[in-house]
């Protein structure tokens, strides 16, 4: 979480003061930046398309209830 903070804001603060205040170390940041996602990430990214897909073609009327039951059809 603390890279991620680094990347949403390393166009406003110097990416060495916020590594120094959230006690990261700029290599490791850097090292995170390159890295391909995780299974898992890539894995969730394509349910949450799913879910938004789901929702649409319910005009945005399923709850969390009526969305799960779609999804497992």
């Amino acid at each position: 979480m603390r890279f991620a903070f680094i990347r949403w804001h390393e166009d406003t603060f110097r990416i060495t003061t916020m590594c120094r205040v959230l006690s990261v170390t700029s290599q490791g940041y850097h090292a995170w930046k390159k890295r391909s996602p995780s299974e898992r990430a890539v894995a969730n990214e394509a349910l949450l398309v799913e879910i938004r897909a789901s929702h649409a073609r319910s005009k945005r009327s399923y709850g969390t209830v009526a969305a799960t039951r779609a999804l497992c059809r």
